[in-house]
């Protein structure tokens, strides 16, 4: 388990190539779950604050198996652990910077946003490198085969996240401009764009998981993912963020 490592200046490279993506605010959905039974404790236990609320997104790593198993219930028996689910790192940027939440999981563009503009947070947890969990998936009716049939058409992402660098990067490889090649890239949270989808308003998306599963399932056919892009030098990653005010005994895996 990694509390609080120096990480920043093994992600500087990517964070100064990534600066220059967008940030912007929306809403949140939030979930509480209330502390479980006493039973013992420990050193770390007992200093810990009366609650800890802790910023997640559905993606597939080791927050959402210790949110299954109730790991930090039962570390911290004392204290009230509290789930709020955000839909992208943008989200958990905005909640960091108001102080409503104590940890928090950021894509390296939110988070490099996050650092840029001095927000109240600092790294703690590298949790993986974005793989095949995040994709560009396209209709298989708008006759999409490859990167560079993009052009005059719709897509989706979630600006300033690993998604919308991802696809930036992907049509950069592919020698592709959004603006000369008439490829219109539209702003969604992932519940968004599945509703977009379903409307035929788009005709793909980079997205992450389960909305890319949603896209697929649903007649979607994958043309390129973050796995292949980071083989051409266009890597995005997750981690976790942790506010400063936090006691730095308090730890979450």
């Amino acid at each position: 388990m990694l509390v609080y490592p120096n990480i920043k200046r093994l992600l500087i490279p990517l964070f100064a190539t990534i600066l220059t993506l967008t940030a912007a605010c929306s809403t949140q959905e939030s979930s509480t779950e209330s502390p479980a039974t006493p039973e013992g404790s420990s050193s770390a236990a007992a200093d810990a604050p009366k609650e800890i609320r802790i910023g997640y997104q559905v993606s597939p790593n080791g927050e959402l198996l210790a949110k299954a198993l109730g790991l930090l219930e039962k570390t911290y028996p004392h204290t009230k652990i509290s789930w709020v689910k955000f839909d992208s790192g943008r989200d958990v940027n905005t909640a960091m910077a108001s102080g409503s939440i104590d940890f928090g999981l950021v894509g390296t563009p939110p988070g490099a946003i996050g650092i840029a503009s001095g927000l109240p947070y600092q790294v703690y947890y590298l949790h993986d490198l974005i793989g095949e969990s995040e994709a560009l998936v396209v209709k298989k009716s708008s006759g999409i085969r490859s990167l560079h049939d993009l052009k005059g058409k719709k897509i989706a992402t979630t600006f300033s996240s690993t998604s919308h660098f991802s696809l930036l990067g992907a049509l950069k490889t592919a020698g592709l401009d959004p603006e000369k090649d008439k490829i219109t890239i539209l702003d969604m949270q992932p519940p968004d764009i599945f509703a977009a989808w379903k409307r035929n308003d788009i005709d793909g998306a980079y997205i992450w998981q389960p909305t890319q599963a949603k896209l697929v399932s649903d007649g979607g056919t994958v043309i390129v993912s973050s796995k292949e892009l980071a083989d051409k030098g266009v890597v995005t990653a997750e981690f976790g963020i942790v506010h400063k005010s936090l006691p730095k005994n308090i730890h979450i895996l």
